[in-house]
């Protein structure tokens, strides 16, 4: 969620990256509506059929040991691969107000009530 909304307010532009702060403090905020877009991604698949399943994936994984998601998706690597490069920047570092992002988070898993589709 934090990569999203960073990409969001840069463009993908290192220029770009300064300090900010996210809205995160009612239903109408941007942060509640990554939160419930991410949600929706999750919970609106029907895991019951094949191929359903969702591996969550993070980037230092792959950056680490690209073969970690071969293995995940137990899948055979075809060709060679070019590994991307770490940013040097964290959400921590670029959104001031991480930290209330974060109680948000816990506070919207707990009390957000969320129907598939």
């Amino acid at each position: 969620m934090m990569s999203s909304l960073i990409r969001k307010r840069t463009d993908g532009e290192l220029s770009k990256l300064e300090p900010f702060e996210i809205k995160c403090d009612s239903v109408d905020s941007e942060f509640d509506m990554q939160y419930n877009w991410h949600r929706w991604y999750v919970d609106s698949h029907d895991l019951s059929r094949p191929l359903q399943a969702i591996k969550t994936l993070y980037f230092e994984d792959f950056l680490n040991n690209h073969q970690y998601v071969y293995d995940q998706l137990k899948l055979t690597q075809s060709g060679n691969i070019i590994l991307p490069i770490e940013s040097q920047y964290r959400y921590e570092q670029l959104i001031t107000n991480h930290k209330e992002c974060k109680e948000r988070f816990d506070w919207l898993e707990i009390n957000s009530k969320f129907t598939p589709i």
